[in-house]
């Protein structure tokens, strides 16, 4: 989450680039990531 830049590979294909806040607001399968593996709580 601290990352300058995070890259999501969806099948092989970049699906989306950005910071963490970038992909959590404009990135699908980054916020099915990160729910997936955060809970509420600790993404808070």
């Amino acid at each position: 989450m601290n990352a300058d830049r995070i890259i999501v590979l969806d099948n092989g294909a970049v699906a989306g680039m950005g910071t963490h806040q970038e992909l959590i607001k404009n990135c699908r399968v980054y916020q099915d990531i990160v729910s997936s593996q955060f809970s509420k709580e600790e993404l808070a």
